[in-house]
């Protein structure tokens, strides 16, 4: 089960990510990172990966959403724990997010304000397009590191585009059906003659 803990101390923000992170943790993380960006107290991010089993796709570019925010804002360098899960570390290192963070070493104590965690409780309900809107970001800035990323993601881009297309075309035509609901309503209301409108009141 994957689970989202944070605690924030004398401007250090410390945040650990547990067990398999799939798509819907990436509402959390991005929940966290706004709050984040609007604290002008926060001058350093930490993420602990050390518990973390599989991370997917959104959820790390979101992590290097962060910590190029954290890098461009903040007086301390971010720091990121990879931890020692083979996979997880492998894909870090594949898609070059120690461009933005320092790493920690395996031999390195980790004592960043590792008790009294507070869980982000979730999950939370989105709009779609917001979710969609999240994923584009998070690949794009994926895309952005390098060409290996580049060719890996496209496909995905591609998908969520679509997605989103196809989301925006729903959206219009339920706009266009109340339209034409309400028109055909004033119409009949119009050309109904004032006896039958007193005839249907009363029958409710």
């Amino acid at each position: 089960m994957e689970l989202v803990q944070f605690r924030a101390h004398k401007g250090l923000f410390l945040i650990k990510l547990v067990g398999a992170l799939e798509f819907e943790t990436s509402a959390a993380l991005a929940t966290i990172t706004s709050w984040i960006k609007n604290d002008r107290t926060i001058n350093q991010v930490v993420i602990d990966l050390s518990k973390a089993t599989v991370i997917d796709s959104t959820n790390l570019g979101l992590i290097a959403q962060l910590g190029l925010y954290a890098r461009q804002n903040h007086e301390h360098l971010p720091v990121l724990s990879p931890g020692v899960t083979p996979s997880v570390k492998a894909t870090l290192s594949r898609l070059e997010l120690n461009q933005f963070y320092r790493w920690i070493k395996e031999d390195e104590p980790f004592d960043y304000l590792e008790n009294k965690l507070i869980r982000f409780l979730g999950p939370q309900e989105e709009p779609e397009k917001q979710i969609c809107d999240r994923a584009i970001e998070a690949h794009e800035l994926l895309m952005s590191l390098s060409e290996t990323n580049k060719t890996e993601f496209r496909s995905v881009i591609a998908g969520l585009h679509i997605e989103k297309a196809l989301l925006k075309a729903e959206e219009h035509e339920d706009i266009q059906d109340e339209v034409h609901v309400g028109a055909r309503l004033q119409e009949l209301e119009v050309n109904q003659p004032w006896s039958d409108k007193m005839a249907r009141q009363n029958l409710h």
